[in-house]
């Protein structure tokens, strides 16, 4: 279109149609105070807005300040459509794509509001869905797919196909015929029948395979990854989570360290508990045993292709081609969006975790599980033993400050920053669990409504504070609201209405407060531990230090003087609960040595 169309006569809009949600209730009819393609209709009209330049002024003298759905939508199917817009463009294009989970009646709405739209003469709107059995109206024009891509089907099969008989043709257009227009169910049909082909199978082994293959995209996706073991099912499962869960496409280093942490796990993570507990620390040497067989990026590459039947590829992070960038570097993507929606469902996991899946509509469950193992993997990270040397932090609460001129107090921070990332480079799968511990924290949503404050507290502090303070010296911030401010990928879930943000920073600020040793709970004062400050603090004056002196001199004298015998005290629990003067209801559990 665009080299068909002078540049600055047209504009594409691209709207994607999400399917339907598992907990909707189906409409029977289209009405305006419930029609589900309002979505659709939201993201077309802000769209509008650059061609469009009375649109928003439209909005808001018809609507007022505050628009809900039914407003929105009789606004766009009785006055904005009505009446032609007036446009910069000569030409508009809106391109909509319908997911495959889009039910009918979902694609039946979108019909009924773009037919509408269709009718004036400024815009072209293209509607790609799957096939429907109900009749479209009038002025859409309905082009079957399978029906003009067969040849290019049966084209990407052949050149796919490892066989060598005769009738390797027929084949071919077997499998395209069955395909259905669909050039992602081809292209992973073709991956199993190789891998029949790879094992010996003859042709009519071959076609009985081919038979067996289910005609729905999602049914074939079970099937494929039906034919796991156990074993690869459990490999399956981690790889998915991350790629299908992470905040960002993550890179095939930072999936081979994450795919290595999670073998360390042998409790199933079924509550924020289990999630939070993450046990004695590991260390590089450890994680690097849990996966021998993929010491290398190309090795876990080729693991990964086994794991997932090929429902996975790695791709270039920019524009360079793969043969420019190294692939440890490149991001791992599904084969295509449909293969996200299968697992996001629940699903694709409910395929992996127990053969076939359900056909029972999902919950959001089986996700909130997948996040608690993720949470407790990155949590398992940040504990290794081998970060001791490299994230240090001190207790002081007034450290020794020197002076710093202002030419060198940038020079400073920069350094600082520098080493930093250093680090964070140096260690796969450490800059992602930096930057995306408080977004996998806050994902489930019995996490992100009831936030286990104590609980937190606990791993946080535990050992010394030695999570919080490797998370503090990575992320470069120790106060609380600069922790939160920091960390854009869980920016949405830190929202006023899930009140996380003001738990979180009164759980943050206890945590520093007693890695500072400025609390009045922290393992100096609560609990009476000897602990040497990494800046020793000199008195004020010579007075102070002969009192200082003279009181040292008297509790060894003390400690010297014989004392008479006493009752042998009851052991202590290892928990003891203490609570702050100024906690205002906040429970905090110290151990005790």
């Amino acid at each position: 279109m665009e080299q068909q169309w002078k540049s600055g006569t047209t504009s594409i809009i691209y709207c994607p149609a999400e399917g339907r949600s598992p907990g909707l209730v189906p409409v029977p009819e289209p009405k305006l105070g419930n029609m589900r393609s309002v979505t659709a209709i939201r993201s077309i009209l802000s769209q509008l807005f650059a061609q469009d330049l009375d649109l928003r002024q439209k909005i808001f003298s018809l609507c007022g300040d505050t628009i809900n759905d039914a407003e929105l939508t009789r606004f766009f199917l009785d006055d904005y459509v009505a009446h032609k817009p007036r446009t910069l463009a000569r030409r508009t294009f809106i391109l909509v794509d319908a997911e495959d989970g889009c039910d009918d009646i979902y694609i039946r709405e979108l019909l009924h509001c773009l037919s509408q739209m269709a009718r004036n003469s400024s815009f072209s709107v293209c509607l790609a869905s799957r096939p429907i059995s109900d009749d479209v109206p009038s002025n859409i024009t309905r082009l079957e797919l399978e029906n003009h891509n067969f040849a290019d089907i049966v084209q990407l099969v052949q050149s796919h196909l490892r066989v060598s008989w005769e009738e390797r043709a027929v084949t071919a257009k077997k499998i395209a015929e069955k395909a259905g227009g669909s050039f992602i169910w081809a292209r992973v049909a073709t991956n199993l029948l190789n891998e029949v082909i790879d094992g010996g199978g003859e042709k009519d082994i071959i076609d009985r395979a081919l038979g067996e293959l289910p005609t729905d995209l999602y049914g074939l996706y079970e099937w494929t990854l039906g034919t796991l073991s156990s074993k690869e099912k459990a490999d399956t499962t981690t790889i998915m989570r991350w790629v299908m869960l992470a905040s960002e496409p993550m890179m095939l280093n930072d999936l081979r360290m994450a795919v290595r942490l999670g073998r360390t796990s042998f409790l199933l993570c079924c509550d924020p508990e289990t999630a939070l507990d993450i046990g004695l620390p590991w260390s590089v040497q450890e994680l690097q045993k849990t996966g021998k067989e993929f010491d290398t990026p190309s090795q876990f590459y080729q693991f990964l292709c086994s794991r997932t039947r090929g429902l996975l590829e790695a791709r270039p992070a920019n524009d360079e081609g793969k043969a420019q960038q190294s692939l440890g570097l490149q991001h791992i993507y599904p084969i295509s969006d449909s293969v996200r929606s299968f697992f996001l469902s629940g699903r694709g996991f409910a395929a992996v975790s127990s053969g076939r899946a359900t056909t029972t509509p999902p919950n959001h469950e089986a996700v909130d599980l997948c996040h608690y193992s993720l949470l407790r993997t990155i949590l398992t990270y940040l504990n290794t033993s081998d970060l001791s040397p490299l994230v240090s932090g001190h207790r002081s609460p007034e450290p020794k400050r020197r002076a710093m001129s202002p030419e060198t107090s940038p020079t400073w921070r920069r350094n600082v920053v520098d080493q930093r990332n250093l680090i964070m480079s140096s260690y796969p799968f450490l800059r992602y669990a930096v930057d995306n511990l408080l977004y996998h924290l806050l994902s489930p949503r019995p996490l992100r409504y009831f936030l286990p404050q104590h609980a937190i507290f606990n791993t946080l502090a535990s050992n010394n504070c030695r999570i919080w303070r490797r998370w503090t010296a990575l992320l470069g911030e120790t106060d609380a609201l600069a922790i939160l401010a920091k960390c854009k990928s869980a920016e949405a879930l830190l929202q006023p209405e899930f009140g996380t943000s003001f738990r979180l920073e009164r759980v943050f600020r206890a945590v520093n407060k007693m890695a500072t040793g400025d609390s009045w709970f922290s393992p100096r004062k609560g609990l009476g531990l000897s602990v040497s400050p990494v800046f020793p603090i000199p008195p004020k004056s010579k007075a102070e230090a002969d009192k200082v002196e003279a009181e040292a001199e008297a509790d060894g004298a003390a400690r010297r003087k014989p004392t008479a015998p006493t009752r042998p005290l009851l052991p202590l629990p290892p928990h003891v609960t203490q609570r702050g003067p100024r906690s205002r209801g906040t429970v905090v559990v110290g151990k005790r040595k």
